[in-house]
């Protein structure tokens, strides 16, 4: 009796020792399951952050590959465009020099007095010049030269009338231009939509536009709407343009 019961308490600690054996190991199998899980996650990602970077590393060999054809490129474009920037402002001289030469052969043709000659001369040598008293400083031209030039008007016809006139309402006023003082840029907007009409719904046969920092005029036809900061400026240009030296 006492030697099946030793048994009986053998064979249970037996089973007890092998269950908590079992137990041990599989928690040490999980555990390495979640290792190895782990590991296979950060292997993905690091799989995902190398064919990125060899990506990146592509992309940045072909610039490198690529920079120096887009470098001559550049220069060719910049060559170009220098050159034709050049020849864009050798036109210019060239056509302003006319001008010039043709303004005065029709002044000094005119019979007029020596001394009104000489001021009519004077005036067209300076609306003609650059400006210096703009407050755009890459301006090379008075907004005055263009609005004598609207609709085909000659220059010297311009200068004349700017000698007559002391003000430079009178001056527009001489050009026989209707001029609006208004801060309402919507009506650019109206005289060059697709449509080519004045507010009035008049036809429209001319039409120019210019800005500054501030501001803005647009003339159509015999029609010209100017803000106020616009305006000072024109007549800053007037006053210049006036001034004999």
């Amino acid at each position: 009796m006492d030697i099946a019961i030793a048994s009986i308490l053998e064979a249970t600690g037996l089973g007890v020792f092998i269950y908590y054996l079992f137990r041990g190991l599989s928690a040490k199998i999980n555990s390495l399951e979640s290792v190895v899980t782990a590991q296979k996650q950060t292997i993905e990602v690091m799989d995902k952050r190398i064919e990125e970077t060899e990506k990146v590393g592509g992309i940045y060999k072909n610039l490198l590959a690529d920079l120096p054809a887009d470098i001559d490129n550049y220069k060719t474009i910049i060559s170009k465009t220098k050159d034709e920037v050049i020849l864009e402002l050798k036109t210019q001289k060239k056509e302003s020099e006319e001008k010039l030469q043709e303004a005065k052969k029709v002044i000094q043709s005119s019979g007029d007095p020596q001394e009104e000659i000489n001021l009519h001369l004077s005036i067209l040598k300076n609306l003609l010049s650059e400006p210096t008293v703009s407050r755009e400083h890459h301006k090379k031209e008075y907004d005055l030269k263009s609005i004598s030039e609207f609709c085909d008007r000659s220059l010297e016809t311009a200068v004349s009338k700017i000698v007559k006139s002391k003000t430079i309402d009178q001056f527009f006023h001489s050009l026989n231009i209707d001029v609006t003082i208004t801060n309402d840029e919507s009506v650019v907007k109206v005289i060059f939509s697709e449509k080519r009409e004045m507010p009035s719904g008049e036809a429209i046969e001319s039409a120019m536009a210019n800005y500054s920092i501030d501001g803005w005029h647009v003339f159509a036809n015999n029609k010209a709407w100017i803000n106020e900061v616009r305006l000072s400026e024109l007549k800053d240009e007037f006053s210049a343009i006036k001034t004999i030296t």
